[in-house]
Parts: structure tokens; sequence; C-alpha cells
């Protein structure tokens, strides 16, 4: 390669990696668990944690420009499984769903809310009482930046023993 193509590549490289937000390169990540209802996932380091809700059913973690959220959160099943699931799959008002995906016990649907893309994650843990939740927004603008972060957290997201549940397997 000649000198000026070699530059033109090392400068489209710096552009894109200079795209990428602090969460998603070569971001270092931590690992939060919920005790409660036993979900845990992988969040980036350089993400602020917000306040533990009273009821400890999970926490939100901002990006370090305030654009984007990872919400990781519990609740019981307190319906049938099969209308629960179906309530999972389901749009929120004002909601463009791009994306569904539904197993026997997890889901997700993805798409856009105006200028906001949401992806949303749920499995089935302890005997089919527990819902684990993922909920990850960023600018539509930003999606490129963010999909390896979608991807990593979406993977990382595991259920586990429960405090809430007793008979949790």
């Amino acid at each position: 390669m000649t000198a000026p193509v070699l530059r033109s590549v090392a400068v489209a490289l710096l552009l894109a990696s200079a795209a990428i937000p602090a969460a998603g390169a070569q971001n270092a990540w931590r690992a939060y668990h919920n005790a409660r209802f036993g979900v845990s996932a992988d969040v980036p380091s350089d993400w602020k944690a917000g306040r533990e809700p009273d009821n400890n059913d999970g926490r939100v973690f901002t990006s370090p420009d305030g654009a984007g959220s990872i919400t990781i959160s519990g609740r019981l099943v307190l319906d049938s499984l099969t209308e629960t699931m179906a309530d999972e799959q389901k749009a929120d008002e004002g909601e463009n769903v791009t994306y569904r995906n539904k197993g026997a016990r997890q889901a997700v649907i993805s798409g856009t809310r105006g200028n906001t893309i949401f992806y949303r994650k749920v499995i089935v843990s302890c005997n089919d009482q527990i819902l684990n939740h993922l909920v990850i927004e960023y600018p539509v603008t930003q999606k490129q930046a963010y999909d390896a972060l979608v991807t990593h957290v979406a993977g990382s997201l595991r259920s586990g023993r429960s405090a809430q549940v007793s008979n949790c397997k």
C-alpha cells in the first residue's frame, strides 16, 4: 500500500473508534447481581449505577454521556406464564417493533420509540416464578456504536438463586 492509502486507512480507523462510546470497544465490564431475584448481567465499568430502589428489584445504569441506559431487574410471575410471556412481547404505546424472538423460557423485543432504540429481554427462572429483565435504551443516532454493547450485555444476562423464592433452582 502507498503512504497516502495507509494514512487514509489510519484516519478511517481513528474516526470509527472515536464514534464508539466509552462503553463500546475496549471497555472493562463489571458484573451486577441482584440477590432478591437472582438476576445478573455485565455492565460497562464506566457506566453510573443509579440508586437501589427501596424494593430492591434491580438497578439502572447510565452511560457516561447520559444518553443510554441499562436496566437489570426481576419480578415475580403473577399470572400464568403463558399470559406473562405474551405480555412481554407486546409493544408499549408509541413503540415501533422491528424484532421479536420468543422461546419457551425467554423473549426479546426491540425497536424504536421516537428517537430512541429499545431492547428488552426477559428470561424465566426459579421454577417459572421469576422474570429476569434487561432493558437497554439509547439514541437511534448511536445504533452502530451500541451494537456490540447490546450483544455483550444481552449475552451475559443470567438467572440464579433468588432470595425472594425459597425453592429456586
